[in-house]
């Protein structure tokens, strides 16, 4: 499952990317069992999640999520920056599964609707 994540500041920079870091690292089922899904772990085992990319509004804060992603997980996600780095994340990436946004809140429905547009889940 390839996700992108729009946003590292706060809550993108810290929460997102490191659940993501740990979803590739190490699946899905050691997370469901800290909610009381284990019965789940042995069917959702074979989803293997990759953070392929990651855009914010600068050059230096992507490289800095994507730095801490590889070192997290021995493997560095392309990195977006700019106004809009959604579109282009969504022009490289067409089967995307996942576009989670991190943004701040005024900022969700252009990057929602060009997601959603273009057939991608979204987690905001």
């Amino acid at each position: 499952m390839d996700i992108a994540l729009i946003g590292a500041g706060m809550f993108g920079g810290d929460v997102h990317l490191r659940a993501y870091a740990d979803l590739q690292r190490a699946g899905l089922s050691p997370q469901l069992s800290r909610v009381g899904l284990d019965r789940w772990a042995r069917e959702f085992a074979p989803i293997e999640f990759r953070l392929v990319a990651v855009a914010t509004r600068t050059e230096k804060s992507a490289q800095l999520a994507a730095r801490q992603v590889a070192a997290w997980t021995g493997h560095s996600p392309r990195t977006y920056f700019g106004e809009q780095p959604w579109l282009e994340v969504l022009r490289d990436f067409p089967g995307l599964d996942v576009m989670a946004v991190a943004t701040p809140d005024h900022l969700h429905t252009e990057v929602i609707l060009a997601s959603l547009g273009a057939g991608t889940h979204v987690v905001t």
